[in-house]
């Protein structure tokens, strides 16, 4: 199935208002990616925007909620308990960086 340009263009918080195109860049075997950003002030995808995936026949492919989407990236080998010490050291230097005067080392 494909999604409609009336559909895809709107905005995705709450497709009341329909983007503004900002770019529109070529991908390799036709098509482009478009950006969009909501003209309402007040929203968060007026300064992120968003992307709609046009392919080479002008057909935009359906939505795939980020947790129903294929994962391209390698399963590592790391423990989950090593995963948990990296996320806890992250999460860490993140506190660490918001606290004003505050500097992270390298």
């Amino acid at each position: 199935m494909s999604a409609t340009w009336e559909e895809a263009s709107r905005c995705p918080r709450d497709g009341q208002f329909q983007g503004k195109v900002t770019s529109r860049k070529p991908v390799q075997g036709g098509g482009q990616l478009i950006t969009l950003i909501c003209p309402e002030d007040n929203c968060k995808y007026h300064e992120m925007g968003w992307i709609v995936q046009t392919r080479s026949d002008g057909s935009i492919p359906d939505v795939t909620p980020p947790d129903q989407r294929e994962k391209f990236f390698p399963r590592t080998s790391m423990s989950s308990a090593r995963k948990q010490m990296v996320h806890d050291a992250l999460a860490r230097q993140v506190e660490l960086e918001q606290r004003p005067g505050h500097e992270v080392h390298g």
